[in-house]
């Protein structure tokens, strides 16, 4: 009886131990999520100051556009006998640009303060448009030709929007800085399903100088950056969006030709909601 007093007190005591290292773990797992989010936050506001002229440029359009439709209704209205049906037309136009600019200050107050992953089905179509509405300025005056092409019938996306367009607009970024300098600069961003694993590939490809190997190897560490100014986070906040979303990013080819960036990520049971 002693004995088997002391196996059950000594199991209890292993039991207390396991659910306490369970708990320290729990809050491990915990602490390094939040500093993954907020490594995230950090990412997004660079790449917001990156992009600040693509940003006034896609502001300033919409905002120009209504200003010069509020100068022609005053024209209209000091008429005696105004064109109602022209009025109205102008005042639609200016409900349109006010819901374009408002668009985007809606996508850069996401990209500025959410933090928690956010699950859903996505249509990843719309995803990369987004993203690259706010890269296409960029690419203009870096002379750089931005394509998307998506295979037809392309499933919805399990995912967070704010985090899947961060990872592409880093991505994107890192294709065009390796195309400086060069004077027919492409970057194309492809999605299609794989039939083999159900998988859908996310790819960035350029046409730029390549990846040397002796930088390949260190192409996802923190703080390793080729570019003077460059913070070196981009591809390793990147791979940390790619693993959040049970997926893997890698490079899938580099050479001379250019390099390509792929992102897999998993198909939603679901539609996207209307």
């Amino acid at each position: 009886m002693l004995g088997s007093v002391t196996l059950l007190v000594g199991q209890s005591a292993l039991i207390v131990a396991f659910m306490v290292q369970l708990r320290r773990r729990r809050k491990a797992e915990q602490k390094v999520l939040m500093q993954r989010d907020q490594l995230a936050h950090v990412g997004r506001v660079s790449s917001l100051g990156q992009l600040a002229a693509s940003i006034a440029h896609e502001l300033n359009q919409p905002l120009g556009a209504i200003l010069r439709n509020v100068g022609a209704a005053e024209c209209l209205l000091q008429k005696a006998d105004p064109d109602i049906r022209e009025l109205r037309a102008i005042v639609a136009d200016i409900r349109a640009d006010d819901r374009r600019a408002s668009t985007v200050i809606e996508r850069m107050r996401a990209l500025l303060t959410r933090h928690s992953l956010d699950f859903e089905a996505l249509d990843l179509k719309e995803v990369l448009q987004e993203a690259a509405g706010l890269l296409k300025y960029e690419a203009m005056q870096r002379g750089v030709a931005l394509k998307i092409v998506t295979a037809p019938g392309l499933p919805s996306v399990h995912g967070d929007r704010v985090h899947l367009q961060q990872m592409v607009i880093n991505l994107v970024l890192n294709a065009m800085d390796a195309l400086q300098g060069k004077p027919d600069g492409a970057v194309v961003i492809e999605a299609e399903s794989d039939a083999s694993t159900g998988m859908i590939a996310l790819r960035v490809r350029d046409n730029g100088q390549g990846i040397t190997e002796s930088i390949r190897s260190a192409l996802f560490e923190p703080f390793q950056s080729t570019k003077p100014a460059g913070m070196g986070m981009g591809l390793a906040i990147s791979q940390t969006i790619a693993e959040a979303h049970e997926g893997v990013l890698q490079v899938e080819s580099s050479s001379p030709a250019g390099t390509c960036f792929c992102c897999t990520l998993h198909p939603s049971p679901f539609p996207v909601p209307a």
